[in-house]
């Protein structure tokens, strides 16, 4: 199923909070397969396919009847940013669609996703990270005095795994089985192999070859800087 045009993505924005969704559309789409679903990007393993007329049905059991709204919640979600300013804004990421992301504060004015972010907050920069993310998880490395991690549900962290936590999707109340790869081809291109126990040497020198398979758990993984996390 091709994606929401942007035409109708645009429509649904400026629009303040997003409306609540009612449930039970499900019962509407019988024999809806795997690739009949659009993937998310409000939150790590949403996703959702048109069922009917104009009804837009998530897997979570949220549906809606407006393409604009549907958009909403599925590019920018439900939850916002509470700015310095008294301002409160959506994180939105339009990848699948255009490549853009944006800030999309309630009166409808936008930013970058990324210096966006960092004005609404106080910090001096953010980057978009996907590293050891799926299903079109993200967050943002926020920096300007202490490090804080945004997830694209809101949720601020001063902990890099809880991000990581945040952007992948959740499988009966755990994370979906995988296992650590090497992100680098070798160690010698980290500034600093103390920082990763896939590339820690002796002394100070780099190990001669990336080790992230030694690692068995997504959480050490995640902070190993040579190393990324792939799902099964």
């Amino acid at each position: 199923m091709p994606y929401l045009n942007l035409l109708s993505l645009v429509a649904g924005l400026g629009l303040g909070v997003i409306s609540a969704a009612a449930t039970g559309c499900a019962p509407e789409c019988p024999g809806v397969t795997e690739d009949a679903y659009s993937e998310c990007t409000s939150r790590a393993g949403l996703r959702y396919t048109v069922c009917g007329s104009d009804n837009y049905e998530f897997n979570d059991g949220s549906h809606y009847g407006d393409a604009g709204l549907a958009s909403d919640y599925c590019y920018c979600g439900d939850a916002q940013l509470q700015c310095t300013d008294g301002r409160r804004a959506s994180l939105c990421n339009f990848d699948p669609l255009d490549g853009t992301t944006a800030l999309v504060y309630d009166d409808g004015s936008r930013a970058a996703l990324d210096k966006g972010t960092a004005a609404c907050l106080g910090f001096d920069d953010c980057t978009l990270e996907t590293k050891n993310c799926s299903f079109n998880g993200w967050y943002l490395r926020c920096a300007g005095g202490d490090v804080r991690y945004v997830a694209s549900t809101t949720q601020i962290s001063s902990d890099e795994v809880d991000a990581v936590f945040a952007c992948n999707p959740r499988v009966e109340r755990s994370l979906p089985g995988g296992h650590c790869e090497d992100a680098i081809a070798d160690c010698d291109v980290l500034s600093d192999c103390d920082a990763s126990a896939a590339c820690r040497g002796e002394g100070s020198s780099c190990a001669s070859v990336v080790r992230c398979a030694d690692h068995d758990d997504l959480t050490s993984c995640a902070a190993d800087p040579a190393c990324k996390w792939e799902l099964y």
